[in-house]
């Protein structure tokens, strides 16, 4: 895999959120390469390095929480844990942070709090959340 670099000769930003999918299964998916998680976790860990601020989109937080939760089972509960604390503590979430907080929870099992962040988003998001998630698929039988 061959980066793009941008003006200062670093990899763009997505590169690595890029890059893991590949590793992670995607790959296999898409040209049999071999999957290979702890590679992944390591681009995205290089990533952040380079940018610290990715950890800070909830969709390239997330990724990198799911890799956590993959590679280091042991250590996981923990750090990711210690992300998410981290993520929400800064305020002003977006509808797609908070979907992620939910979706974290909810994976860890952690029901109280994804439960809390549920009714959270539908109060900050009345109009997005509600009709796309509650409204559509009861109306229409979507799920």
């Amino acid at each position: 895999m061959v980066p793009v670099y941008n003006k200062q000769n670093k990899p763009v930003q997505t590169y690595y959120a890029s890059v893991n999918s590949l590793h992670s299964g995607y790959g296999d998916y898409l040209f049999s390469l071999p999957v290979d998680a702890a590679k992944g976790l390591d681009y995205l860990e290089e990533g952040i390095q380079q940018y610290p601020a990715l950890k800070t989109d909830p969709v390239f937080l997330g990724n990198y929480l799911t890799a956590i939760n993959k590679v280091k089972k042991k250590e996981a509960p923990v750090l990711v844990m210690q992300e998410l604390k981290e993520f929400e503590s800064k305020g002003n979430l977006t509808e797609a942070s908070y979907i992620m907080l939910v979706q974290s929870y909810t994976r860890d099992k952690r029901k109280e709090k994804a439960d809390n962040l549920a009714t959270a988003i539908k109060n900050a998001f009345p109009d997005d959340v509600v009709m796309v998630n509650e409204f559509l698929p009861a109306r229409y039988n979507l799920f």
